[in-house]
């Protein structure tokens, strides 16, 4: 691509990284989101979305923890999918305590859950019974 002057963009940048979290090369999606960086093309929600998803499917339940709380020091405002999927990520690791307290932190924080979230939060609750 780059070889005949063609430059990614964010949206180049989304559909290489979704291929890769989907399928398991986690490391190689982060090196792909520094040099997104590095390009200066600022990943959004949708990206950092994507990642955190594809860290709580492939058992990085720490590190898609890192990545949600650094949205907030680089002064993202996650949005329902984002705050949705990490939840989810929780429930599905048994962590239901956390994953109440993240909800309610939506809630807190403005961000009102959809059908999704209480989707996911009902499903993840009757799981634990």
């Amino acid at each position: 691509m780059c070889s005949y002057g063609l430059l990614p963009d964010l949206i180049t940048y989304s559909i290489l990284l979704d291929g890769l979290c989907k399928h398991d090369h986690l490391d190689e999606a982060i090196k792909l989101l520094q040099a997104m960086q590095e390009s200066k093309i600022e990943p959004n929600n949708f990206i950092y979305t994507i990642l955190i998803q594809g860290m709580c499917n492939f058992g990085k339940l720490e590190s898609a923890r890192e990545l949600f709380s650094s949205l907030f020091v680089k002064g993202i405002q996650p949005d329902v999918v984002t705050f949705t999927v990490m939840i989810s990520g929780l429930l599905r690791r048994g962590l239901s305590g956390e994953a109440y307290e993240l909800f309610r932190k939506m809630a807190d924080l403005g961000c009102l859950p959809n059908g999704c979230t209480y989707n996911v939060v009902i499903q993840g609750f009757l799981r634990k019974r």
